[in-house]
């Protein structure tokens, strides 16, 4: 863990006289047009009865590439303006601009088609088949049921049963139910689910952030206008947001001292998506530090105890089956895709010297070590300073998105960007961005070089793609660690 962690923002000077508020609406209203283009360009609405994707919708041109890659531009410059403005104002005055900014590009967004990723359909597939059939997506695929409907739609994921933790299908069968067998409607049900839990998400950043007088609104900026929070969680309609909600919930909950929510917050988070796992133990450590010793420890333990244990009854009903549960995560672990291990497997294939299978095991071995390696480090760390519990979260979710995410997805990274806007420090913020970037940028090479290159596997598209993905916060972490060896022993 990097000391500039706990470096915050610098709150909006005291005794500086008011600035007006007109660059940070101008930059705002500016990103409203390069969303409002995907919206219309690639519209959820009137291709709802099939499955396609950014590459089809553009038919490949170049025109196409140059427009996703200008406006990607436009979001990202026009986001970094807004991050530094922001430092100049009383959170009094710019929260109103950055919400009413974050909510016209929420619904603007959700108007969009899941251009990258069907898993929005898949969600609705899934939700259906337990509020229709009364089964455990989590125990049954949906080609269980090929006469349905609906079934299509789950697309290359038919004989795939859900990864997602059991209280998911508790959590959504509501917008099914209401559905019924309009699919359209349940679609536009998870977006209304997206756009809420990114707002929710808000919320809680400035719960966490803008408690002081001169605070500013910088860390809900950083979290609701982030381009790739909006294009994958509410234009492709990912359940990371409701994930992160969770997690924003557990770190308001500990920044206000409502020490008996933390750990039912994460985890709620965790049977959700497993990976707000990482924060428990922390979470732990640092409660334990910071509760003192007699009677109140008891009753925080005892009361997240039975917290936990309600939590988790009402989570797996009706089913309770947790060998499904169990196999459906590791259905979904041993994928290896767009990360640096695949990088490794596939220069492994190619140089026919060391068995690939071998790499993976090994690859898999050396991430999980350094994951835990990291959850160790942490624990020392919050032992001697609990209050760093935020900031050490951190540190290890990038960690674990580094070296032990070997099925690496773009949209897992709206947990790092909640979690480093919460901070909201710069060299965490820095690298965030940088991250979220290259995943976006990454789109290009997969979609649009994927198909100018050959739709067959080429090692350059792996190169290049996982290269534009993991080298930009690489190399920004490496600065950070040479700023900060430079800083102790030079």
């Amino acid at each position: 863990m990097t000391a500039s962690s706990a470096t915050v923002a610098p709150s909006a000077p005291a005794g500086e006289p008011p600035r007006s508020t007109v660059r940070l609406w101008l930059y705002g209203l500016g990103m409203l047009v390069p969303a409002a283009y995907f919206a219309w360009r690639y519209p959820l609405l009137g291709n709802t009865h099939h499955l396609t994707d950014i590459g089809i919708l553009s038919g490949y041109r170049h025109v196409e590439f140059d427009a996703f890659v200008a406006g990607m531009a436009a979001l990202f410059a026009l986001y970094l303006l807004a991050i530094r403005e922001s430092r100049h104002h009383p959170a009094r005055r710019a929260l109103p601009v950055v919400f009413g900014i974050a909510a016209g590009l929420a619904l603007i967004m959700a108007l969009m088609y899941p251009v990258n990723a069907i898993d929005l359909f898949i969600y609705a597939v899934r939700s259906h088949l337990f509020t229709t059939y009364g089964v455990d997506p989590n125990a049954v695929t949906p080609s269980a049921f090929p006469g349905d409907p609906w079934v299509p739609f789950a697309g290359g994921w038919v004989d795939h049963v859900s990864p997602y933790g059991p209280l998911w299908n508790l959590l959504v069968a509501p917008i099914t139910v209401i559905a019924g067998d309009r699919l359209t409607l349940a679609l536009l049900g998870f977006k209304a689910l997206a756009v809420a839990a990114l707002l929710g998400g808000g919320w809680a950043i400035a719960g966490i952030t803008v408690d002081r007088p001169t605070a500013t609104a910088t860390g809900p900026l950083i979290y609701l206008w982030n381009p790739l929070v909006l294009w994958e969680g509410v234009g492709n309609g990912h359940n990371d947001l409701v994930v992160t909600l969770l997690l924003l919930a557990a770190l308001l909950a500990w920044s206000r001292r409502w020490n008996g929510w933390v750990i039912p917050a994460l985890l709620l988070a965790t049977l959700i998506k497993y990976v707000t796992a990482l924060f428990l133990p922390l979470a732990v450590v640092a409660l334990w530090r910071r509760v003192p010793a007699g009677a109140e420890r008891r009753r925080l333990i005892g009361a997240s105890v039975l917290t936990g244990l309600v939590i988790l009854t009402v989570s797996f009903f009706p089913f309770y089956d947790l060998a499904a549960v169990w196999r459906s995560w590791q259905d979904q672990r041993d994928i290896v895709l767009s990360s640096p291990l695949e990088l490794a497997t596939t220069l492994a294939a190619l140089q026919s010297r060391v068995p690939v299978a071998s790499v993976e095991r090994w690859g898999m071995f050396l991430g999980e070590a350094g994951t835990l390696l990291a959850l160790a480090v942490a624990a020392v760390s919050l032992w001697r300073r609990p209050g760093r519990f935020p900031a050490v979260g951190f540190e290890v979710l990038f960690v674990f998105l580094l070296v032990a995410t070997w099925g690496f997805r773009p949209w897992y990274l709206i947990w790092l960007v909640g979690a480093a806007a919460v901070l909201p420090a710069a060299w965490p913020t820095r690298r965030t961005v940088l991250w979220a970037a290259g995943a976006l940028a990454s789109y290009g090479v997969f979609i649009w070089f994927r198909a100018w290159w050959g739709n067959g596997h080429d090692v350059r598209l792996v190169v290049v793609g996982i290269g534009v993905i993991f080298l930009p916060t690489l190399l920004a972490t490496l600065g950070e660690v040479a700023q900060v060896v430079v800083a102790r022993f030079g």
